[in-house]
């Protein structure tokens, strides 16, 4: 099987100001100033450094405001088979809120056989968006293989996960 896997951004900013805060004008008015940071765009496959050997992406739903992710049983939504990260590093998360979300999420490591190299990504609110990426992580194994995401009851997000060696 070959894995590869893109994670794409786009920022475009409007600025709407006074039209003599930005050109200086004294005349009344308005003036929008479109301010475009362009696209990044990252992908992994085997040829690159570092590189993305698998990935997982699926809908986490929260009971009782957590949610405990394995990284060695991560059942794929649609399919049969289930990604076991053993021995591969985590190189992205992208973790997306759900904009129905009560409030803020937080991804960190597992309590139990936490997973350090997903660091922590907080106060992410509903509907919005962070990308880590890492290129020094430590391997999945028994004892580093578990991701926890807290929220409000039955809050959610998107994740996607990419490993490679």
């Amino acid at each position: 099987m070959t894995v590869t896997t893109t994670i794409k951004a786009s920022l475009l900013i409007t600025l709407t100001c006074n039209k003599s805060q930005s050109l200086g004008d004294p005349t009344a008015g308005l003036v929008t100033v479109p301010q475009n940071l362009g696209n990044v765009a990252q992908t992994w496959d085997a040829s690159t450094n570092p590189n993305g050997l698998d990935s997982w992406s699926g809908l986490v739903a929260m009971t009782a405001g957590t949610a405990t992710i394995d990284l060695t049983a991560l059942a794929q939504a649609g399919l049969s088979t289930t990604v076991n990260a053993t021995g591969l590093k985590l190189r992205a998360i992208e973790v997306q809120a759900s904009p129905g979300n009560a409030a803020p999420i937080e991804v960190q490591p597992g309590a139990s056989n936490g997973y350090p190299s997903v660091g922590t990504i907080s106060a992410l609110g509903p509907g919005d968006i962070a990308v880590k990426t890492t290129s020094s992580a430590v391997a999945v194994d028994s004892t580093d293989k578990t991701i926890t995401i807290t929220g409000t009851g039955t809050d959610s997000c998107e994740l996607l996960l990419v490993f490679g060696s």
